[in-house]
């Protein structure tokens, strides 16, 4: 690696073809070398983007100016963005959100469903001032909820007899009802428009995904049953003892009764729970899994889950033709190589099935009336720099 005027060369010792995605993240910002390792109330803190931080007070106040040296093409549309309180105490909160409506406050990210009088928050905001709302209709949209780059699903313990079978795994596929378990919300905040149901292993957004009808979202217990046959079995599930798992649970058991399929549960610390169905010679056969994005490249979902050769695959699948498809993928750049993974993607669900994805966890954010512009990115959330106040 050489810096020369405003060139950095990297010269890489193997074929890497994630590498463009995983330098364009935060973690890879270029900054001064003393530049603090932990948070500072000293500004400003040196940043390449359309805004830098001009002053800081950790869990109280961060205030962003517009970088007089950039020269880059993203807007910066706002003189100054001031950050209020902290994530954990104030975000989302009734609180919060009563000062947007007011205009005390131009924007707060609804982290929970947060029920308010028996009805969530984000329901009666999205009915509101969501993308149907008649504040949208009159081009006022302040709520906006989109996907994000988050699969919550059921791994399949490939390593057992049970689904070793994959005529068996693709029957449990076509026998979940996707929509039912998208209700009761995501993997972090259950409850309503909290998640969106998928049947798909790479995110909407991701690079690589191509949104492909492969299973019924509401299920097909006729095909399911044609698949599974006729006899009788047993499964054990591991999931986690906090909402919504214990319910998800439920309705994945009354799912594959209807296979002949009885389900025994065992609700579990969510920790527990991962590093159980990571050890060889577990006893469970259907699992939870959580997957979000390390970086914006189909590697860190499909290599890194199904590759036998990696050694991180909650599902034990370990089967050479698809690990030679995975890593063959791996190989390639550019739009050759998202081809590969939106074909791969597709496969390993119709064919392969080692998972049963059923949502993706959902982003919901809202504004005062006076904000406009508001433009969502699949990998960093809303831009603010995209931001502008409405004339």
């Amino acid at each position: 690696m050489n810096a020369h005027g405003r060139t950095l060369s990297i010269r890489l010792t193997h074929v890497a073809g994630n590498f463009p995605a995983r330098i364009a993240m935060p973690f890879f910002c270029a900054v001064p070398t003393n530049t603090p390792m932990h948070l500072t109330e000293a500004p400003p803190i040196p940043t390449a983007g359309p805004y830098y931080i001009a002053s800081n007070v950790p869990g109280v106040q961060t205030v962003l100016k517009r970088n007089p040296n950039y020269a880059g093409p993203r807007p910066r549309r706002l003189a100054e963005i001031i950050y209020v309180g902290g994530y954990s105490s104030d975000f989302g909160t009734p609180q919060s959100v009563a000062r947007v409506i007011a205009g005390e406050t131009d924007y707060v990210p609804v982290v929970g469903a947060l029920e308010v009088g028996g009805s969530s928050l984000r329901a009666k905001l999205n009915r509101r001032y969501g993308a149907n709302s008649p504040a949208a209709h009159d081009g006022h949209q302040q709520a906006f909820l989109n996907p994000t780059l988050v699969v919550d699903a059921l791994t399949l313990n490939t390593s057992r007899r049970l689904f070793a079978d994959t005529r068996l795994r693709r029957a449990a596929n076509y026998a979940i009802d996707r929509r039912a378990l998208a209700r009761l919300g995501g993997f972090d905040f259950a409850g309503a428009l909290t998640a969106t149901p998928t049947d798909q292993y790479l995110p909407p957004g991701f690079p690589g995904f191509k949104d492909v009808e492969i299973y019924p979202l509401d299920g097909d217990l006729r095909k399911a049953k044609h698949l599974a046959g006729t006899q009788r079995r047993t499964a054990v599930m591991y999931t986690c003892d906090f909402p919504p798992c214990p319910q998800e649970a439920q309705l994945v058991k009354r799912s594959l009764a209807a296979l002949g399929i009885t389900l025994e549960t065992r609700a579990l610390p969510i920790d527990t729970v991962f590093r159980r169905e990571l050890s060889k010679g577990e006893p469970f056969d259907i699992g939870l899994i959580t997957w979000r994005f390390d970086y914006a490249d189909p590697f860190d979902f499909l290599n890194l889950m199904f590759d036998g050769n990696l050694g991180v695959n909650y599902a034990h699948f370990d089967e050479p033709a698809w690990n030679q498809r995975l890593e063959a993928a791996a190989k390639l750049s550019g739009k050759q190589r998202y081809r590969a993974y939106g074909r791969l993607d597709a496969d390993l669900v119709r064919r392969a099935a080692p998972w049963i994805a059923f949502e993706n966890d959902t982003r919901f954010d809202f504004f005062s009336a006076r904000i406009g512009c508001q433009t969502y990115q699949p990998v960093y959330g809303m831009d603010l720099a995209a931001l502008c106040v409405r004339r």
